[in-house]
């Protein structure tokens, strides 16, 4: 299989040319189609397997289980004349030019998927947590570097914002250029979407319980009832941007709290 792109001159004196792409692997999963599949891996992606075709297999000598590394995919179900759309294919969001989003549908439909290898079995792979979907075609593997700095909070994915992936719990009160103000609520025993805050601010806890916080592999990072509780409600607590993350609470209150995040921190 090739896929073929048609470059557009950078100057006049320039030809047309043609990119052409060659599939190292493929991906086998149980997911056979993109309705069944989750918007980003850590949303419950399944484990999967990437069948590396015998020609690229001296290219994964050094990989080892335990990696982090990030597949670079050709989403081949995708729709290529798509310019804008609704993030998380949520109609109530407004149409959202595609470059400011992680939608599949795009002028080229390059998947970004950052996974773990859990083992290796000559030319395959077994990766997770993973959304792409049966027969897509690999392009690359690209180890994640130790020590690099995790991108600034205000390049995060727009559409892992919370107002948007989980709105449910979170209802913009308030925004201009420099804060923004939101009413999260968690009911006992609720468990919100995967979503971010990319601003730091001041919580003002109205209503207190204990919660879980997951990152986005589903590993718990934070356990509150490991932690002196507030003593009283209301309260207030400082917050760092957090990055993907769901929250859960497991105590046997409602979870209120009035966040008023700062856009342009000082400090």
């Amino acid at each position: 299989m090739n896929l073929t792109a048609t470059l557009t001159p950078l100057a006049p004196d320039m030809a047309d040319r043609d990119v052409h792409v060659h599939p190292i692997g493929w991906i086998r999963s149980s997911l056979k189609s993109t309705a069944e599949a989750p918007r980003q891996g850590f949303e419950g992606g399944p484990d999967a397997w990437l069948d590396v075709l015998d020609d690229y297999a001296a290219g994964l000598t050094e990989l080892r289980a335990g990696q982090e590394v990030t597949l670079i995919t050709w989403l081949h179900q995708a729709q290529r004349d798509v310019l804008r759309v609704h993030p998380r294919d949520d109609p109530a969001i407004p149409l959202t030019g595609v470059f400011s989003t992680r939608s599949a549908d795009r002028p080229n439909p390059i998947g970004l998927h950052q996974v773990r290898i859990l083992r290796i079995d000559g030319n395959r792979i077994e990766v997770g947590p993973l959304e792409a979907v049966d027969g897509t075609p690999v392009l690359d593997i690209k180890p994640v570097l130790p020590g690099v700095p995790a991108p600034d909070a205000t390049s995060w994915p727009a559409d892992l914002d919370a107002v948007i992936a989980a709105p449910t719990h979170h209802t913009l009160l308030f925004e201009n250029a420099a804060v923004r103000v939101l009413d999260t609520r968690i009911p006992a025993g609720g468990r919100t979407p995967v979503h971010s805050h990319r601003w730091p601010g001041v919580l003002y806890v109205l209503s207190w319980s204990s919660f879980v916080r997951r990152d986005q592999q589903g590993t718990v990072t934070l356990d509150s009832r490991l932690l002196p509780q507030l003593s009283d409600s209301p309260g207030t607590l400082w917050s760092p941007p957090l990055m993907a993350h769901s929250l859960e609470n497991v105590g046997a209150t409602d979870l209120r709290v009035i966040a008023v995040e700062v856009k342009h921190p000082t400090s």
